[in-house]
């Protein structure tokens, strides 16, 4: 599930607003899902998704709904 929220972030990446940051989050996500690392993953998306505009986080939140609660 939080790969899938990565690769919807990664999908909508001009609309981060920090690019700097978001490279620096995407590759240390990308590394994570290679090590196995889930709550690195975890921290990853949390701080990709604080990039995003609000509306863009509720439409990748409600999508994954009941997962990351």
């Amino acid at each position: 599930a939080w790969v899938l929220m990565l690769n919807q972030i990664k999908g909508k990446r001009s609309e981060l607003a920090n690019q700097t940051d978001a490279d620096y989050f995407i590759n240390k996500a990308d590394k994570a899902v290679d090590d196995g690392d889930v709550e690195e993953l975890k921290r990853c998306v949390r701080n990709l998704l604080d990039l995003l505009p609000k509306e863009t986080q509720d439409e990748i939140n409600s999508s994954m709904s009941g997962i990351t609660k």
